[in-house]
């Protein structure tokens, strides 16, 4: 996947995906507006972000990455409570990064099967040095 040589020889390799029922311009715009006090993490909001609900709406703020952009975890922003964005190829890939030893990747791709015009492949990979 993008991004996995900014980890060479992990020690830590997971990767998760899911099909999501729209297509990938669609999805995009929820992965990259993730972030403590952005859209959240689209998790348990006590867990991943300090109590506070995750988005329901498109955050036209969040929409325009750039390589080097924070997406933070936590309240006080720092490289060990925030993640980079590293690279990221808009509609189809995100890759972000944590103190040159920890890469996240989220990749979209167009579901293949009955229907190729609808539907996203959602992957999600960690790595860790």
């Amino acid at each position: 996947m993008p991004g996995d040589e900014l980890v060479a020889g992990p020690s830590f390799n997971a990767t998760r995906a899911i099909t999501i029922g729209a297509p990938p311009a669609q999805v995009w715009p929820w992965i990259v507006q993730m972030g403590y006090r952005r859209a959240g993490f689209y998790t348990y909001a006590l867990l991943d972000n300090a109590g506070y609900d995750s988005a329901d709406e498109i955050l036209p703020q969040y929409q325009h990455p750039q390589v080097g952009d924070w997406m933070p975890m936590a309240k006080n922003l720092t490289e060990e409570t925030a993640f980079r964005v590293a690279a990221f190829e808009t509609d189809s890939w995100l890759v972000v990064g944590q103190a040159g030893q920890h890469v996240g990747v989220d990749a979209l791709a167009a579901r293949r099967g009955q229907d190729p015009g609808f539907g996203t492949r959602g992957s999600d990979r960690r790595r860790r040095s």
